[in-house]
Formats: C-alpha cells, structure tokens, sequence
C-alpha cells in the first residue's frame, strides 16, 4: 500500500514537471517568434553583411606637404623662417548602404577616438592632431584652435547640410572621419637673404619718352606703366620674356628677373575716292603707317569727260 502510494507521488511529480517545461518551452517559442518578427519589420537584416563587419573601413587618403611661415613680414631684404610639416587624413567609412538601404543597423549612433599616442616622437619639431574641416582636406590650413590630446568626440548628425567647422560625422556615413597632423619648428628662425629683382623695359622702336627699370623684392606686387612713344603708333600691350601679354596698369608678383617688351600698333588711315561730279569712284582703301598703299587702278567716268 505504501509503494502504490509512492509510485503515484512520483507519477504526479514527473506529470507536473513535464506540463513546467512544457509550458517554458512554448512561452519562449513564442516570445522568440515576435522577437524575429519585430526585427523583421523594424531592422531588416543586411543580405550581405553580419553584425560584425556592418561597418567598414574603404578607404584612408593621406595629404602631406611643407611649408614655411616668415616671422618678418615687414622685413623684406630677407625671410625668418620656420618650417613645418603638415599631413591631412581622410578616413571613408562603408556602411553598406548600397545592398539594403539606410537601417537602424548601418546608421551610426556614436563616434570617437581615444587612446591617441605617438608611437614614436620626431627627433626634431613639435607634432600636434587636429581635426581637420573636410571641405579644407588637402589644402595647407592649419586649425591649431582643434587641437585633440587624447580623445575626440564626434558630433553625428542626421543631416548632411551640417556645418562640419567642429568635429561632425553624418549618421549616414556621408562625409570622413578627416584629421590633421602637424610638426611645426622643425626649424627655427632659418633666414633667407631675398634679394631684389629687376624689372626692365624695352621700348621696341620708340621714338620718344622712356619707362624706368624698377627692383622689387620677391612677393611685392609692382605695376606696368608705359611712358615710351613712338611715331604713327599707338601702345598696344607688353609681353614679357615668356610672350605673355600684360596691359597698360596691370600688375605682377615679383618671382624672378623680369624683361617687358612694349608692342605698338600703327596708325591705320582710311583713304577715299570721290568722282568729282562722275561716278564709278573706286572703293575706300585703308592706309597704314610706314607700308607702302598702290592706289586703286579703277577709273570712273563723266559724260564728256575723259579722266586724266
């Protein structure tokens, strides 16, 4: 009597903890199925890509260049110079929005950078990151105002007509992940003697007036004037050692020796047939200065004339 009873106790444990798991397998069959089904509707799954590799890295474009600031501006017989090396980086970011559109997935939520160190200091000058304004990727601008130390954090906007003076990344991947890098005072205060250039004039046949020689420093603008004549002509242009053409006022930056050449244009006269009461007067004949015109061989006529 005592094991029938036992043997029930038993059976009826075992019943009831086969309906417990039972019904935990069909809350979470369940719960799983709307879970799927909500991702579905609301985050659709990339075809081509996994959680893992969503986002990716296409491409990096480096800029790098040197350059010199003068510390003398006012000076101008020679340049104070320090030198500096400037690289910009552009970092292209793929999320994949050509294969199933713009998700929840493939928009960024978030972005920074930390843990910025140098792996190496250069032996010489004093290297800085900044964030560089992407519009000015590849052009010698130099923010130091942007300064990152260790950390940069990104502002990520939704849209892409964001001013991105401050460090800006679009949630759509849009724009780049762009910094600068600069090693200024590699050297300092290295001078350089500037000496002037001579600018000179040629009258090319002048008959009158004169245009002084000039000497200008390298970077200084001078002008073009003419003060030379010449007869039966009027100045056209002046070209300079190379044939390119300067007009009468334009100005120059002084690069180099320069030789102007002036170029003139002769007088040009109209000269006209008149019949003197006849008719058949030849046409108008345009004469210029210094050449030689053969008149024209037309001969007009008059009732009881003979042309003489």
């Amino acid at each position: 009597m005592f094991q029938d009873k036992h043997i029930k106790i038993v059976i009826g444990i075992s019943i009831l903890i086969f309906i417990v798991l039972i019904s935990i397998f069909l809350f979470n069959t369940v719960k799983n199925y709307n879970s799927k089904h909500e991702d579905t509707k609301d985050e659709p799954v990339l075809s081509l890509t996994t959680d893992s590799n969503i986002f990716n890295v296409s491409s990096i474009q480096i800029y790098s260049s040197a350059n010199a600031l003068n510390n003398s501006e006012t000076q101008k017989d020679y340049w104070d110079l320090n030198l500096f090396q400037f690289s910009d980086l552009a970092i292209t970011v793929d999320n994949h929005v050509s294969i199933d559109g713009l998700t929840k997935k493939n928009t960024v939520k978030d972005l920074y950078i930390d843990n910025i160190s140098y792996p190496s200091m250069p032996d010489k000058g004093h290297p800085v990151l900044y964030y560089k304004n992407s519009s000015l990727l590849g052009v010698g601008v130099i923010d130091e105002e942007k300064i990152i130390s260790d950390k940069v954090n990104f502002n990520v906007v939704s849209s892409n007509s964001t001013d991105v003076q401050e460090p800006t990344f679009y949630a759509d991947c849009s724009n780049p992940i762009s910094l600068g890098y600069l090693n200024k005072n590699i050297l300092t205060n290295y001078s350089v003697s500037n000496g002037s250039n001579t600018v000179s004039f040629n009258g090319n046949g002048n008959t009158g007036g004169s245009t002084a020689n000039q000497s200008a420093y390298y970077g200084d603008n001078f002008s073009l004037w003419n003060g030379f004549t010449k007869d039966g002509h009027n100045f056209s242009h002046w070209t300079d050692q190379y044939g390119a053409v300067y007009y009468n006022g334009w100005t120059r930056v002084a690069d180099q020796d320069m030789a102007f050449t002036a170029n003139w244009a002769p007088w040009q006269h109209t000269v006209a047939y008149n019949a003197n009461g006849g008719s058949g007067e030849p046409g108008d004949q345009t004469k210029t200065y210094g050449s030689i015109l053969t008149l024209s061989g037309g001969i007009p006529s008059r009732a009881g004339y003979t042309f003489s």
